[in-house]
Parts: C-alpha cells; sequence; structure tokens
C-alpha cells in the first residue's frame, strides 16, 4: 500500500468483512461490503455537481449504479483515484 491508502476490515455500517471488487463502471478498485452493499471508495472526495434549469424545473438523474441504485440525484460525481479532470470526450 502507499502512504495514503487506508486499509478497510470491517463495514462501518454493519460490521461485517469488507470485501475488495471492482468498480462495474470504472474499472477501479473498491472496498466492498456484500452484505449491506456500502461501497468504500478510495479518493481525495472531490465532487462536481450541475444544478440545470430548464424553464424553472430542476433536471435530476435517476441513478443506474449502486450505492443507491434507482434513488434521484443532481448530475455529478466522485473524481476517483489517479482521475484528471481533463474532459475526455
Amino acid at each position: 500500500m502507499d502512504n495514503f491508502s487506508v486499509e478497510i476490515n470491517y463495514c462501518s455500517r454493519c460490521g461485517s468483512k469488507i470485501d475488495e471488487d471492482i468498480n462495474q463502471n470504472d474499472r477501479a478498485v473498491v472496498h466492498i461490503c456484500k452484505n449491506c452493499d456500502a461501497v468504500y471508495y478510495e479518493n481525495p472526495k472531490i465532487i462536481v455537481l450541475s444544478l440545470i434549469d430548464f424553464n424553472g424545473k430542476v433536471l435530476l438523474c435517476k441513478r443506474a449504479i449502486k450505492p443507491r441504485l434507482g434513488y434521484w440525484t443532481l448530475l455529478g460525481g466522485y473524481m476517483e483515484k489517479n482521475e484528471t479532470a481533463r474532459r475526455s470526450c
């Protein structure tokens, strides 16, 4: 482990053993509790959100991935460890 890594052994929500898994979206390794589906990311906690007003209404998106699958949210997300802010499209 590098100097900034944190070893996570047990879930802070339910106390079950934490496993490593591959994030289904970006293929990064994440720590996950297979008992309660809590995900523990190792990232710098930089986030970006967009608030879009369209004709007096706020645009939301419905999450298609865990955690909080199916919940409504603002557009945005975390930057992952070693990800750059450079636009890729």
